[in-house]
């Protein structure tokens, strides 16, 4: 059996796109219907930071963060996603801490991002993670949350 493999930024957009189609209707509501995966996967190639986890030559998961504010002040987890066949493997966790570690290493303040309500297993998981839930209301039915990476 193949181990998993962890990486950072080595996917292709062809292997971001190819991921995303195979999750897109684990996502609530279904990625298809929020955005175009194909132009979705170059904007994530060209301006994300990628946490990857490999079974062979597969993308099994992806974590997609954004850290291009200029003044270290706020990066934005746009993407996380694993495969249906590699679920309970710990797998978005081990993206999550990886993630947490980097935007700390660059010394950002924050960690932000959204999740629709109905989506009690990334809830759960960014809670744990001490992520905290914060007021803005820029979309129904979403919660944007985030996590201060400062003590």
């Amino acid at each position: 059996m193949e181990l998993l493999v962890y990486k950072r930024k080595v996917a292709s957009i062809t292997d971001i796109y190819e991921h995303l189609k195979k999750c897109s209707k684990y996502h609530i509501p279904t990625l298809d219907t929020r955005v175009d995966i194909k132009n979705y996967s170059k904007k994530l190639f060209d301006y994300a930071q990628t946490f990857e986890c490999w079974h062979g030559c597969d993308l099994v998961g992806l974590l997609a963060i954004y850290c291009n504010d200029t003044n270290y002040t706020e990066s934005f987890i746009s993407n996380l996603s694993v495969l249906s066949s590699h679920y309970k493997q710990n797998i978005a966790s081990q993206l999550l801490e990886r993630c947490i570690e980097y935007t700390k290493i660059l010394g950002f303040n924050s960690i932000n991002l959204e999740v629709h309500i109905d989506n009690i297993a990334a809830l759960s998981l960014y809670k744990k993670y001490g992520f905290s839930q914060f007021s803005n209301n820029k979309k129904p039915y979403y919660i944007q949350m985030k996590k201060n990476l400062n003590p």
